[in-house]
């Protein structure tokens, strides 16, 4: 006789509203769309007011959270109840929980972005954004691989969001310094042998032919030591860049009108490869893990700690675009809705929700939307922090481009995202600008 199939279980935390106002209407509807992609993975879905026995809901919500294999917690709103549940899930130590947050002019947490799905409903387009994204999400539970998945808010809210400067673990070292630090750790090595050497008389052949391996090496690590300039050598140094003249620009969303002096702008975002020559513990994740993909989850404090290294090394100034900057070397100077022009996007042209690779891809991989002047990646790929403030309350900062996971509304050159400066994101990376003397 075989064994019945286990139902899977998923709790959808969210605020409700009171029943017969709009915002319970827009509540519902977005709940009716998670419950349509978690039925399609054999998921039976439920919601706390939807419960049997409301006068013991606080008894049934703990038993679903402890029961549930997944949990889907939208965070759009300050709802105490949301992440009083969102808390005890993790206190549970339940595996699989999957925020998700509106986007909003003026969302009402600082967290809301690290791992989490954003989302619209704003349009059939937005809300079939939406879908693919939580399908993309789940689908990596299911397999065993979403790191959101497997350290449901530790991850999501714990010890990887820092705070703005705090860089102590970004310590900058030449070639140089790492071969010396090499060195000393060799010589700690040899000292110890030298003194077994003379405490323990039986194993002193195996002790001789490992101090001889030992002084080898130093001499090795000694004479790579001496090779190696004390400033940055050009293997780490950024790609080309295009030179772009100045002028008075005035932002489209804004209206805010800047003199903007002449500069050069890389042809393509920095990757993983040449950040982590900055920051060897940077975590790559399962969206760009690879060397020529952009690097992500990285807030703009550290990007512009990035390009104050790059700066002391090479001696040229490297910093993030301003916004100015960013939209006048996409658009040609206002001329272009699109880097390429004004034809609509395609999947030829840029990475983004249409091209179905729900991750980003290695950088220059589109050249058909490359602009006129020969940048790539302007849009789609991953959102790139700039370096103006969002406004005037100076507590966002402004990134332009889109990502892998939007729709093509996000795509035209006009369009802003603001976040947090501390926040960390898998779809935030960011592109260089190398002033002109």
């Amino acid at each position: 006789m075989s064994e019945p199939v286990k139902k899977k279980f998923c709790f959808v935390i969210m605020p409700f509203g009171k029943l017969k106002t709009p915002e319970h209407r827009k509540n519902w509807n977005i709940y009716q769309l998670i419950k349509k992609i978690a039925n399609e993975f054999g998921y039976l879905v439920h919601r706390a007011d939807e419960s049997d026995d409301i006068g013991n809901i606080t008894r049934e919500i703990m038993e679903k959270l402890l029961a549930a294999d997944l949990v889907i917690a939208d965070l759009s709103f300050w709802n105490v109840n949301v992440f009083y549940e969102l808390g005890v899930r993790h206190v549970l130590k339940r595996k699989g929980t999957i925020p998700v947050y509106r986007m909003v002019e003026d969302p009402p947490f600082d967290i809301r972005n690290y791992r989490a799905i954003p989302f619209l409903m704003d349009s059939e387009e937005d809300q079939t954004d939406f879908q693919n994204q939580l399908r993309s999400k789940i689908q990596y539970f299911e397999q065993g691989i979403s790191k959101t998945a497997d350290n449901p808010v530790h991850e999501f809210i714990g010890d990887k969001i820092i705070q703005p400067g705090d860089l102590r673990d970004y310590v900058l070292k030449t070639d140089y310094e790492k071969a010396a630090e090499h060195i000393q750790i060799l010589e700690k090595e040899k000292s110890k042998l030298e003194h077994q050497l003379t405490q323990n008389t039986q194993n002193t052949k195996k002790y001789k032919a490992e101090l001889a391996r030992l002084k080898s090496e130093l001499a090795t690590a000694i004479a790579k030591a001496k090779s190696q300039p004390s400033k940055v050598n050009n293997s780490i140094l950024p790609p080309n860049f295009v030179r772009f003249k100045g002028g008075h620009y005035t932002v489209q969303k804004t209206g805010k009108t800047e003199n903007i002096k002449s500069y050069e702008m890389a042809i393509y975002p920095v990757t993983n490869h040449e950040y982590e020559q900055f920051d060897s513990k940077h975590e790559r994740n399962e969206y760009s893990d690879q060397d020529n993909q952009p690097v992500t989850e990285v807030n703009w404090d550290e990007a512009n700690a990035y390009c104050d290294w790059l700066t002391k090394k090479s001696g040229q100034k490297y910093r993030l675009p301003t916004e100015a900057e960013w939209e006048f070397a996409a658009s040609g100077g206002g001329k272009r809705k699109y880097p390429w022009g004004d034809e609509p996007p395609t999947p030829e042209r840029a990475n983004y929700d249409a091209t179905g690779l729900n991750k980003t891809s290695p950088v220059g991989s589109y050249p058909n939307g490359a602009t006129l002047e020969g940048l790539f990646d302007m849009v789609g790929n991953v959102w790139e922090w700039c370096l103006d403030w969002y406004d005037d309350d100076k507590d966002r900062r402004v990134l332009r481009g889109g990502s892998f996971l939007n729709n093509s509304g996000n795509l035209r050159c006009s369009v802003r995202l603001n976040f947090w400066p501390v926040n960390r994101n898998y779809y935030f990376g960011f592109r260089l600008v190398r002033a002109l003397s």
